[in-house]
């Protein structure tokens, strides 16, 4: 089976885009190591900036890729698209049959990108490659560093304070600065007696502490956190991190 890509005019920094193109149209006994199926997950996993992304298999079926921050946002098969979903859940259901449907039995498929009209995130429900992989019912590996970075970023942004430990690197902070002196006792370790989420590297763990805010500590990929967090940020914590680390 060999999958390419042949880019439509892809803007200089593209980022990642840019790195899967010349990864994927570099030879076909590289591309041919996964299946169809296999190189759509990556190149959603890698494309960072808004593309639509055209698919047409050896059989001349295509099928629309609207995709953008490493989701998949709309499948358009033969110019029909349904509904939009109500959440990333339905999206990925909704977009495994299409896929399935659609690339199942083909052998080879090449893959066009170009920008799209409008910005997928801003209208659209989507879902990420390992959520996708999931519910089609096939293995695959996100790009964990990266949604790392993304869950970090989002940590820091809804932190009431927050330190990242400084290794061959300086130390940042930022937040109340009464809670990151506190801070630093945690750092490098799992804080005894919290909760680990998920099974697996990188690892997340929360200690809910007295007043019922929260220590959160994230280590894996070379980067590493502690912060805390209000008490009502719980759950949108866990589904961001199942969103990007750990569906």
């Amino acid at each position: 089976m060999t999958a390419q890509i042949r880019p439509q005019a892809a803007p200089p920094g593209s980022g990642r885009l840019a790195g899967a193109i010349g990864r994927l149209s570099a030879g076909d006994e590289a591309a041919g190591t996964a299946n169809p199926i296999q190189a759509v997950l990556r190149e959603i996993d890698e494309t960072v900036l808004p593309r639509r992304i055209t698919l047409r298999s050896e059989t001349g079926a295509a099928v629309d890729l609207l995709v953008s921050n490493r989701r998949l946002y709309a499948v358009t098969v033969g110019g029909e698209a349904e509904a939009d979903p109500s959440d990333p859940q339905e999206a990925a259901g909704i977009f495994a049959r299409r896929l399935k449907a659609a690339l199942g039995q083909v052998r080879r498929v090449t893959l066009h990108a170009a920008r799209p009209e409008v910005d997928p995130d801003v209208q659209h429900i989507g879902c990420t490659a390992q959520a996708l992989a999931q519910a089609i019912g096939v293995a695959f590996r996100a790009n964990t560093a990266a949604g790392l970075e993304e869950f970090l970023a989002w940590i820091e942004a809804e932190a009431l304070a927050w330190l990242r430990p400084g290794k061959g690197v300086a130390e940042r902070s930022g937040g109340a600065a009464d809670l990151i002196g506190p801070l630093r006792a945690f750092a490098g370790r799992t804080p005894e007696g919290a909760t680990q989420v998920g099974g697996r590297a990188p690892l997340c763990s929360l200690l809910p502490l007295p007043d019922g805010r929260l220590v959160l500590s994230v280590s894996g990929a070379g980067r590493g956190m502690v912060a805390v967090l209000a008490e009502d940020r719980r759950g949108a914590l866990l589904d961001i991190w199942h969103s990007l680390i750990a569906p």
